[in-house]
């Protein structure tokens, strides 16, 4: 455990951990067990924070995703909110066209009319 977290070599690792438990007066299987223990924890404590690091990351894209979908859902109504009023527009061009035609030809009439009377044959 020591040579895989401190980056020294297995005989190295050995040592530290023989003057360890010499200096503290405590047997070496004893300090061996609690250094795996303590590896263990930082473990499980990295994991956890990996871990919650991996729910947060998840919450903030599900809310991205939300606010896509509430985006979407808008530019949808906004798209049809469009098009309908340019529908409305074109019916009243073509309503104005329909005048503007009738119009013409009351006035080629009227026009033809005037004709008519001011011409004595």
């Amino acid at each position: 455990m020591l040579a895989a977290t401190q980056g020294v070599n297995p005989d190295q690792a050995f040592e530290q951990l023989r003057r360890q438990a010499r200096s503290s007066s405590r047997k070496l299987a004893d300090l061996a067990q609690e250094v795996v223990q303590a590896a263990q924890r930082e473990r499980i404590a990295a994991k956890a924070v990996d871990d919650a690091r991996v729910r947060a990351a998840e919450g903030r894209a599900r809310e991205a995703e939300q606010a896509l979908q509430a985006a979407q859902t808008g530019l949808a109504r906004r798209t049809a909110a469009l098009d309908r009023a340019q529908d409305d527009a074109d019916a009243r061009e073509r309503a104005a066209d329909q005048r503007n035609h009738l119009a013409d030809q009351r006035e080629r009439a009227a026009d033809k009319r005037d004709r008519t009377s001011d011409d004595p044959y």
